[in-house]
């Protein structure tokens, strides 16, 4: 809402006051329910749950549900808000919505999720969800398999059975029920479009020439190795670029001559954390306490390492009790690393791929990448965004970078409601058209930001010799005026809801 209220405030000659009114008010609409669940041994469990709709002016709520511990309705509205800004900004036909379930999803078993999915979707009713209403989507800790159970929950309440708007209600499904082909890549693929530009556009890139494309030995180091991290650090090194380091909420590892991401994701399958070992009580990265985004593995994960702890014991107790350092066939030279640690390194480019708020205030100083990709929602908080900007670092915002998913989610809307299935690359060229509009309308506004920043600063420019430190404070100046990618980004979405809330008036 921060980034909000400043983005509407700096563009009163653009927003009119009654679309400022309405976009500054709290959430059209958040509720709170309780789901009843009966956990397998047969104690009942209440969990609390959460659905905001932010904004309906240009269509339905679209977004997420995650099941997590610390979900609350602060986080789901924040984030509701954060959806009706990205997807004005992909150019999508929704509003922002957003939900969550308080639960640890690792704690319970598959029939005890479903249970919760199905609840859920009970909770909210067919008044509160649907094609023409809510959309539901998968987020942290929830997958395809639940999508599918909470499709399949809304069908048989609704009666609208297995196709058209019944099976719209939810996207993320798999390709069997009505998912859509490219989603589960959708935010990955999104997210390397976006950097792609940001590295080939003068304006964007703080790397110069020499950093001009992926091809160019660009060093990058993620942090979260979901979905979203696995695909995009395949699709990195794959396009020439190398990722040192990785992490996720367990363990990290680097390796200055760059990793392997698709040995580091077989490992993290069968281990469950990126380093391949087992768990220490003595190891530091056991403190990471960042998870990572819409795991796949999330909702099973423990139910099936236990099934499979005998078969991995043997396999654990030679490849897991190693020294740190120690070199084997599968780690080679890689280092094992903490969160924190990631977030510092020094790298080109910074990708917090888990939970929001990694970057603070507190580490923001300390940050040496020159690009921040958000793939994360919100991993950069404000305090630390206006940091990174005085220090050169150029941020690309969530609503930019990981918009990716939605897209894709309204291309599988889309194909319910018509009753078809598109091949894959047609799916991919029309995220590709919609990534690079939106990064083309935010770079203008961006540019023309700076273009009257720089105007600005050269009417008021001393001619006299300044000393290092005037030319310091300067530059930071003229790094305030102009204004982030952020703003762009915002100012572009803001302007399109407050464009469709005149309509409705």
């Amino acid at each position: 809402m921060e980034q909000l209220r400043k983005t509407v405030k700096n563009n009163k000659a653009h927003i009119s006051a009654d679309a400022a009114a309405v976009l500054l008010a709290p959430p059209l609409r958040s509720i709170q329910f309780t789901i009843p669940l009966r956990l397998d041994d047969g104690k009942l469990k209440m969990l609390r749950a959460y659905r905001t709709h932010h904004s309906l002016h240009r269509g339905p709520a679209k977004g997420g549900i995650r099941f997590h511990p610390s979900v609350t309705q602060e986080e789901v509205s924040d984030l509701a808000t954060r959806m009706s800004m990205k997807c004005s900004l992909m150019n999508v036909p929704f509003g922002g919505g957003k939900g969550g379930v308080e639960c640890d999803p690792g704690s319970l078993s598959p029939a005890e999720l479903e249970r919760v999915a199905r609840g859920y979707v009970r909770g909210l009713g067919v008044g509160l969800m649907g094609a023409e209403t809510d959309s539901l989507a998968p987020d942290a800790g929830t997958n395809e398999k639940l999508m599918a159970f909470m499709a399949d929950e809304y069908a048989q309440l609704s009666q609208s059975g297995s196709s058209g708007a019944g099976v719209a209600a939810v996207t993320g499904k798999p390709i069997g029920l009505g998912g859509s082909r490219g989603r589960t890549k959708a935010t990955a693929r999104g997210a390397f479009l976006i950097l792609e530009r940001v590295l080939g556009n003068e304006a964007t890139n703080p790397l110069g020439k020499s950093r001009a494309s992926m091809s160019d030995g660009l060093t990058v180091a993620i942090q979260g190795y979901g979905n979203a991290g696995r695909y995009l650090a395949e699709m990195l090194v794959d396009a020439g670029c190398k990722v040192v380091a990785i992490s996720d909420s367990k363990s990290g590892i680097s390796n200055k001559n760059g990793l392997d991401p698709r040995a580091v994701w077989e490992r993290k399958s069968k281990t469950g954390r990126v380093d391949g070992k087992k768990k220490d009580n003595n190891d530091d990265s056991n403190n990471n306490n960042e998870q990572e985004q819409k795991e796949t593995e999330h909702a099973e994960g423990k139910q099936k390492q236990k099934q499979k702890q005998k078969q991995k014991q043997s396999k654990a107790d030679k490849d897991g009790d190693k020294e740190e350092g120690e070199q084997s066939d599968v780690h080679g030279a890689d280092q094992r690393i903490s969160n924190d640690e990631l977030l510092t390194l020094d790298v080109d480019v910074l990708v917090p791929a888990a939970l929001g708020d990694v970057i603070t205030k507190d580490n923001a100083d300390k940050v040496r990448a020159k690009i921040v990709l958000e793939v994360a929602n919100g991993p950069v908080d404000a305090d630390a965004d206006e940091i990174l900007h005085k220090n050169g670092v150029v941020v690309v915002p969530d609503v930019l970078a990981n918009g990716g998913g939605v897209v894709v989610s309204y291309l599988e809307w889309a194909q319910n409601r018509q009753g078809v299935l598109w091949s894959e690359s047609k799916v991919d060229k029309l995220l590709t058209r919609h990534m690079a509009d939106a990064f083309k309308n935010t770079c203008e506004m961006f540019q023309e930001a700076k273009s009257s920043a720089k105007k600005k600063h050269g009417k008021e420019q001393e001619k006299e010799e300044k000393t290092e430190k005037d030319e310091k404070t300067e530059k930071t100046e003229k790094m305030e005026k102009q204004g982030t990618l952020r703003d762009a980004a915002y100012v572009v979405a803001v302007e399109r809801i407050a464009a469709a809330i005149e309509g409705h008036a």
